[in-house]
Order: structure tokens, then sequence, then C-alpha cells
């Protein structure tokens, strides 16, 4: 089955089986199936369609959905703040020898999840996909 689309994605009431979990459109998250939302949908006879974790992230990523949709910079230096990792980041990219991490972390706007200079910080501090996607969907909250 190809990955939902966008448009999907929007759509009320729509939920997906991926694994175990239990994907909500309406929440853009995973819900425990004791929700009421899900229950009253599930009574009517509908059922969650089955796909991988990697086909929702597929989707988020070509819909512009957290935890790839931009952040302000001051949304990203906030939840790093409350994740404490603020100097870690800071002292990464203010002692880099890549000028562009410097530029980046001064002067862009807002920070997209995939741009280059956040792939790197990631490196540097070993963090997981899951933990750059947790930050990011954190901040876009803010």
């Amino acid at each position: 089955m190809p990955p939902p689309s966008f448009a999907v994605l929007r759509q009320k009431n729509k939920y997906w089986k991926i694994g175990a979990r239990t994907y909500s459109a309406r929440a853009r998250d995973f819900i425990d199936t004791s929700d009421p939302d899900y229950l009253a949908w599930a009574s009517e006879g509908n059922v969650a369609e089955e796909f991988s974790e990697g086909d929702l992230r597929d989707a988020k990523r070509d819909a512009g959905l957290p935890p790839f949709a931009p952040v302000t910079a001051l949304q990203a230096r906030r939840e790093l703040r409350v994740a404490g990792l603020y100097d870690d980041v800071y002292t990464i990219v203010t002692t880099s020898p890549d000028p562009d991490l410097l530029d980046s972390w001064n002067c862009a706007i807002e920070w997209h999840r995939e741009a280059a200079w956040i792939l790197a910080v990631q490196a540097e501090l070993a963090l997981s996909d899951d933990d750059v996607d947790a930050l990011f969907v954190a901040a876009y909250a803010l």
C-alpha cells in the first residue's frame, strides 16, 4: 500500500495501524485505542489500515507536518533549553570550523528538520532521528 497523501493525512477521523500503535490524522500523533473518537469511529465498522513507520514519516515529510514543519529559531532555542541541550548545541556551533553552522545558528529565521547544519549538530551530539524529531515536534507546539 502506498503511504497516505497529504489530503489523506488531513482527513477527519482517519486512523492507521503502525505495528501495535494507532495513528490519528486528527491528533497528528499516536493515540490510545481507548480514545473516545477512535472508539466511535471503530464502532461504525471502520478498521484502521496498516502501514509502516517509514510510510508515516514520508507522508509527514511530504505534507510538511511536524517534525518536518519548520520552526522559528525562538521556538527551537526555547525547546533546546527545556531539553537541556542549549549549551551543548551552542558550544558545537560556536566552536565548529564550519562557518555555515554559526551562520545558520545566528541568521536562520526558520529551522528545518533536514537542514544540513541540523544534521551536523545531530551527529555531533549522537542524537537519534527520533530524538531530533521529538525536539522539533515540541518546538512546533510552543
